[in-house]
């Protein structure tokens, strides 16, 4: 799957631990030894101990909405020589130059009804429809309603969801590569945002990318569902909206 991030800006490396190196953020606590290496403790909002330019230990923790704690994580470094990346192995796949085809299965046939559902922020309908938007069968939306509540994902890419939308649709099931939409139109930057996909079919793949090709052309009826990109040009069916 050949995707970018645009919701993310330019996509870059970031330096995990370069606020260990400013005065203003970090604050040197001492020397210490970790697992018989000597390293130099800085402390932030975080703590990292470092021998010279490597890191040996991060600790930092995560504070976890809605439970009033924080949870810890610790991680170690080892490093054992520089390894030597071939120039190849940064080249762009000659599949990310072209779409999927569409599934065999579904070429030459009538639209069929999807009876699609999504999860979403309590937006106007002005403000909301589900052009560019993912929505799923119903055993693949309960998956991820399940996922988000227990995660607790409100304040997250796509926040405050508390609605259901149920739509009855026509499509081509000669479906094509899934894309990842996010995004409203008071999320920042707005949106929805579309990573992948094909914009001339719509897009479907397994929840967790489940199967070959994402188990994208498997045939309706799997107990595991599917996700289904909506990159409707033409939005058709109605709509039926309850609250959770």
């Amino acid at each position: 799957m050949c995707r970018q991030l645009p919701m993310f800006g330019a996509q870059r490396f970031a330096d995990l631990f370069s606020w260990a190196a400013s005065p203003i953020l970090s604050q040197y606590a001492g020397e210490r030894t970790v697992d018989g290496r000597n390293c130099s403790l800085w402390n932030a909002s975080m703590s990292l101990c470092a021998s010279g330019d490597i890191p040996v230990e991060l600790n930092m923790s995560v504070f976890i909405k809605g439970t009033g704690s924080a949870k810890n994580f610790n991680s170690t470094y080892r490093f054992f020589g520089a390894l030597t990346v071939p120039d190849f192995l940064f080249q762009k796949p000659s599949i990310c130059g072209s779409f999927v085809p569409p599934c065999e299965n579904g070429r030459g046939l009538d639209p069929v009804e999807l009876d699609a559902y999504v999860f979403h922020p309590g937006l106007s309908v002005a403000d909301y429809n589900i052009e560019d938007q993912n929505v799923a069968d119903l055993a693949g939306d309960a998956l991820f309603i399940c996922m988000d509540c227990l995660q607790n994902q409100s304040s997250f890419i796509d926040h405050n969801y508390s609605l259901i939308s149920r739509y009855i649709l026509q499509v081509s099931p000669a479906f094509g590569q899934y894309a990842l939409c996010n995004g409203y139109p008071d999320t920042k930057p707005p949106g929805p945002s579309c990573i992948g996909g094909d914009p001339r079919l719509v897009g479907k793949e397994a929840p967790f990318f489940a199967g070959d090709d994402e188990s994208r052309c498997r045939e309706p009826g799997w107990p595991v569902g599917s996700f289904q990109a909506a990159d409707f040009r033409v939005r058709i069916g109605c709509s039926l909206f309850w609250r959770i």
